[in-house]
């Protein structure tokens, strides 16, 4: 029997004020594989104040607010690995990075997030500034009332400084291929460059059909 990855993790409330979670990842064989997972690493750990769900807090280790597909739990995606994007820790596409974010829905149908995150520098890569990062969403359909359907939009954003970067290869999200291109040392990024990333969403929902897709483009300046 072969676990690829398992996690064990614990949940909590306080007064329907204060939540918290913390999950360990267990598995792997100690090499990067997805999402950086190695042998053994804290998922999460984080905190909330929910006194309004209009406007709360959270801090610890989270996943930042953006990307729909990378804020989507990996039982539930499409394919058997995220898209390429989503496959370099915290890289083009924010993953599970310590900082602090504010969070809610002001109402029905409506979400935001802002954050400010560690970024890289919750692995061995250091950093030179925090992560930025905000996401808006908004369900037209629900605004409008009509329940039988979905049509979500959403924009991300985030801005930083980084480290040194040299493009590595990834699996495709079929895992059919390990090399769907191949990194240079010539296109390296030197330190001090200020990454910007920005994102669109769309997912468009009626009874049993769907389609959905995202836009996600990084500058490194």
């Amino acid at each position: 029997m072969d676990i690829r990855r398992a996690r064990l993790g614990v949940k909590g409330q306080i007064d329907k004020v204060w939540k918290s979670e913390i999950v360990g990842t267990y598995g792997g064989n100690g090499v990067t594989e997805g999402l950086g997972e190695t042998a053994t690493i804290l998922d999460v750990a984080y905190a909330d104040y929910a006194a309004n769900p209009a406007l709360q807090v959270r801090f610890g280790k989270f996943k930042m607010p953006f990307s729909m597909e990378q804020l989507g739990t990996s039982n539930a995606i499409d394919f058997m690995e995220r898209s390429i994007g989503g496959q370099f820790e915290g890289e083009w596409i924010p993953g599970k990075e310590t900082g602090v974010m504010v969070f809610g829905s002001p109402m029905s149908g409506v979400s935001y997030g802002l954050a400010l995150s560690k970024g890289r520098g919750n692995t061995a890569v250091s950093i030179d500034s925090p992560d930025a990062i905000g996401r808006v969403t908004a369900n037209v359909a629900e605004l409008m009332g009509q329940k039988g359907m979905v049509a979500h939009l959403g924009l991300g954003y985030s801005s930083g400084t980084v480290n040194t970067l040299t493009p590595a290869s990834k699996t495709t999200e079929a895992r059919e291929s390990s090399a769907f291109f191949t990194g240079s040392s010539s296109t390296k990024v030197n330190a001090g460059a200020t990454r910007t990333r920005t994102g669109g969403e769309l997912a468009l929902a009626y009874g049993p059909a769907k389609v959905q897709g995202e836009y996600i483009r990084v500058a490194y300046d």
